[in-house]
């Protein structure tokens, strides 16, 4: 009974280091911020923003010009 207690406990041990070993392997691989650099291609361009939700906060004055820039671009 001793044996399998101590068995056990050994067996624990080792699945921690081998998790923790794991996870810090996973950790280091990552660089903190992503490489960024590079050419970046447009599919294609876009002349009207697109807000993810509601509309774009403009004022009176920058939704006038807006307006102006996208008919002028028409």
């Amino acid at each position: 009974m001793i044996k399998s207690r101590r068995r056990h406990r050994i067996g624990a041990v080792m699945a921690g280091a081998l998790l923790a070993t794991g996870i810090a392997a996973s950790t280091a691989a990552q660089p903190a911020t992503p490489n960024l650099e590079g050419v970046w291609k447009i599919v294609a361009p876009t002349k009207t923003l697109k807000p993810v939700s509601g509309s774009v906060p403009f004022t009176a004055p920058g939704r006038k010009q807006y307006e102006e820039n996208k008919r002028l671009q028409a």
